[in-house]
């Protein structure tokens, strides 16, 4: 008995272009869960960081 085909992508290629491959969406803000716990306390406390600089050195 003649072995039976497991598998091919014959005309496959042809289809997905037919309707175009398309990028998928992005999101406007990327989740940042996983991220380094440390990068993000720094990323957060920063910018506070900066303003209470920016108004200790002008005097306020």
């Amino acid at each position: 008995m003649a072995k039976s085909k497991n598998h091919t992508t014959h005309n496959q290629s042809r289809k997905w272009h037919r309707n175009g491959i398309k990028k998928p969406w992005s999101q406007r803000y990327e989740s940042l869960k996983g991220v380094d716990p440390k990068f993000l306390r720094n990323m957060f406390v920063s910018p506070l960081i900066l303003l209470s600089n920016i108004f200790f050195l002008c005097g306020h």
